[in-house]
């Protein structure tokens, strides 16, 4: 039985924990699997390596390439269709959403992190949210610019409102028990970049279960 939960651990383990749960998930685990864990991880790190020296060339000859092309020739080697389905628009791992409620304003944050995995420079024009509890919520904005460069990960983007009704507080902390949500928020997400190939839309549903609430 012990050995099978140190299986399902492995089998689900994260190279990289940042959670108190899988940092705690870790802490129990036998010496060996420790050392195990600490093996895998240092030959993830050289294959990392080996794949980055690989294809380092590549990848600048080909970023290289689209930055030279004109924009009509880019269209047809990059699609915006195409070029909007290689760009990811993720939750944040550290610090995914917060709601504050007992302060003088309340405040709804929440922090994105926007993959560009096309070999072309993007940027981030605006950002829509619309948030749902069981029903919609509040709607939020991100209008300020971020370039995104190719192959590279714009981390903790940070998406707040303070316009929050005293019907939607009232919603929220009927759904709240011990510090936490006890209903999922689903984020409704539209998002608008600029690229050499124009503009592009990429939409995507996300959801959040047990929010920090104050």
């Amino acid at each position: 039985m012990v050995n099978a939960v140190y299986v399902s651990f492995l089998e689900n383990v994260l190279l990289d924990p940042v959670t108190p749960q899988e940092v705690e998930a870790e802490r129990l685990l036998s010496p060996r699997l420790v050392q195990a864990l600490r093996e895998l991880r240092e030959h993830w790190v050289d294959i990392e390596r080996y794949a980055a020296a690989k294809n380092r060339g590549s990848r600048y000859i080909t970023g290289k390439a689209m930055d030279l092309l004109p924009a009509f020739l880019a269209r047809r080697f990059l699609p915006p269709t195409k070029l909007a389905s290689k760009v990811s628009v993720e939750l944040s791992r550290k610090a995914p959403m917060r709601v504050t409620l007992t302060g003088s304003v309340p405040v709804i944050d929440i922090w994105l992190s926007i993959t560009n995995f096309n070999y072309m420079d993007i940027v981030l024009d605006r950002l829509i949210v619309d948030l749902w509890m069981s029903q919609p919520l509040t709607h939020m904005a991100l209008l300020s610019r971020h370039e995104i460069p190719r192959l590279s990960t714009f981390y903790e983007i940070q998406v707040s409102t303070r316009q929050i009704s005293q019907a939607q507080l009232e919603w929220i902390q009927a759904r709240t028990s011990g510090g936490h949500s006890t209903e999922p928020f689903t984020l409704y997400i539209d998002g608008y970049f600029e690229s050499k190939v124009g503009w592009v839309r990429v939409k995507t549903d996300l959801q959040q279960h047990a929010v920090e609430v104050r």
